[in-house]
């Protein structure tokens, strides 16, 4: 069994943008093949570049706030309640487009 709690984790800025933080609930190798199991916080007009990850799903779920998410160059505005899969191999961005924090989960998947 692995438990976590939300309020105990120390945040840690994601790999993307030192300015976006996160606290991992998952950590790799917790629970193959999820990679990973965790909540951002982007403050407004912060965002993640345009990446991709070939041997990982990724999938994000908006708990508060505006997001603007692009998959192969296709943009979706999103806000709370919507989720977002982007596919192995998919170059995908995102960026807080509101005025207040953008809280998201997302976790991956690993593929073969």
């Amino acid at each position: 069994m692995k438990f976590s709690q939300l309020s105990k984790l120390m945040p840690e800025p994601v790999r993307h943008n030192d300015a976006i933080l996160k606290k991992m609930m998952l950590q790799p190798g917790d629970a193959k093949p999820i990679v990973q199991f965790s909540q951002a916080i982007f403050p407004p007009g912060e965002g993640v570049e345009v990446h991709s990850h070939e041997s990982m799903h990724e999938v994000f779920f908006v708990q508060q706030g505006e997001v603007e998410f692009t998959v192969n160059g296709v943009s979706q505005m999103a806000s709370e309640g919507a989720c977002m899969l982007a596919e192995a191999g998919d170059s995908h961005a995102l960026r807080n487009i509101g005025h207040e924090p953008l809280q998201l989960l997302f976790f991956g998947v690993e593929v073969s």
